[in-house]
């Protein structure tokens, strides 16, 4: 599986906030997806 983070000022952060990329035919999960909200990205900007 394929872990795929949101980066903040450019390292890898573990989010709280994830979803999976599920392939369609098998329901395998291929990947994970870090999730950003606005008040992170409040904070960062």
């Amino acid at each position: 599986m394929i872990n795929i983070p949101v980066l903040r000022w450019g390292e890898p952060y573990e989010s709280l906030d994830t979803d999976e990329v599920i392939h369609h035919r098998t329901g395998e999960v291929l990947a994970k997806v870090g999730q950003a909200n606005p008040g992170l990205l409040a904070r960062d900007m």
